[in-house]
C-alpha cells in the first residue's frame, strides 16, 4: 500500500519536474504558457487536497 505522505511526496516531486519540462516546452514553443500553468495548477490543487486529507483525515465533500 502506498502511504498518504508517500503519495504527498510523489506529487511534490511530480510538480518540480513538470516545472523544468514545462519550462522547456514553453521556450521550444510546443507548449504554450498557459497550458503550462493550468497543468501546475491543477497539480498543485492535487497536492493541496492531499495535505489537507493528511491533516483533517476528512475526505468527506473534498472529492
Amino acid at each position: 500500500m502506498i502511504t498518504l505522505q508517500q503519495q504527498i511526496e510523489c506529487v511534490e516531486r511530480e510538480i518540480s519536474l513538470r516545472k523544468r519540462v514545462y519550462s522547456r516546452a514553453v521556450r521550444n514553443r510546443t507548449m504554450t504558457p498557459e497550458d503550462a500553468r493550468r497543468e501546475l495548477d491543477t497539480m498543485t490543487a492535487v497536492l493541496e487536497t492531499l495535505k489537507k486529507i493528511k491533516e483533517t483525515g476528512n475526505t468527506i465533500g473534498m472529492l
